[in-house]
């Protein structure tokens, strides 16, 4: 089954810092990673609504979390084919947020300044 994912890390040891900050920290990337999610959805085309509907952000483990999807053509809208143009739905939506665009009403770049990397 194919898989497309986003993930927002922080790298930081959680030993290194206390666990407050670290919680808040964690929560912080959660807001970053649904916010991923919908910059993601605005971009992905939806004939059906199936392959929108299916982008899901989840935490992954501590300080780490993904948007994903499961749609098996995913990666076909996401890179296109010989007969279709690439759509690049998730890589435009992690670079408005890695930008710091606004994106449902919320700065991305207020929320993005604990964050180590957004990659794809």
């Amino acid at each position: 089954m194919a898989k497309l994912d986003v993930t927002i890390k922080k790298f930081i040891s959680a030993a290194k810092i206390e666990r407050k900050v670290a919680i808040a920290l964690d929560k912080d990337l959660k807001n970053i990673s649904l916010l991923t999610e919908t910059a993601i959805k605005n971009r992905t085309p939806a004939p059906t609504g199936r392959l929108k509907g299916s982008m899901t952000a989840r935490k992954v483990k501590f300080l780490e979390f993904e948007v994903a999807t499961a749609v098996k053509y995913a990666p076909y809208v996401e890179f296109g084919t010989s007969r279709m143009a690439p759509r690049a739905m998730m890589r435009r939506g992690a670079r408005d947020i890695r930008k710091g665009r606004t994106v449902g009403g919320i700065q991305a770049s207020k929320l993005l300044k604990n964050v180590d990397k957004i990659k794809f």
